[in-house]
């Protein structure tokens, strides 16, 4: 057997969670931070946790089956913001159900070419314009 140093593995440590435990939320209450981390099945209720980073802190985000659904749509990486939108009842059932939006931030990695929404081959103030449609289609991609 060779001779491995092993080290201990815990789970993400958060400087704070949002909403704050016992914190009522107020319709346009949010939190915002780049998406760096999802952990599963954690607590007696066996939730996610989404892990936000901003700036030098970070924000465990608690999931439910509004935010989870959501999202499984957000890449890691990404800059994201939750916005509460208050109680809601579902069109079946008229269940009672706490609502968020979920928005992705556009200006990061893995959008390349794009400047808030601008194709940088478009825009002749960017660099990378191309001058001339001749160009554009010689380009390999």
């Amino acid at each position: 057997m060779t001779n491995i140093t092993w080290e201990k593995i815990e789970g993400s440590k958060t400087d704070k969670s949002w909403p704050e435990k016992g914190q009522e939320l107020k319709v346009g209450d949010s939190v915002e931070g780049r998406y760096v981390e999802k952990n599963s099945n954690v607590g007696p209720n066996q939730s996610n946790i989404y892990i936000l980073e901003r700036g030098n802190e970070t924000i465990g985000v608690w999931g439910s089956t509004v935010i989870d659904g959501r999202m499984a749509n957000v890449a890691i990486g990404k800059m994201v913001k939750i916005v509460y939108k208050g109680i809601q009842s579902s069109e079946k059932g008229g269940r009672k159900y706490k609502d968020f939006d979920v928005f992705q931030g556009i200006d990061v990695a893995g959008d390349e070419g794009k400047v808030r929404g601008v194709n940088l081959q478009d825009d002749p103030e960017l660099p990378g314009h191309i001058e001339d449609n001749a160009e554009k289609e010689s380009l390999p991609f």
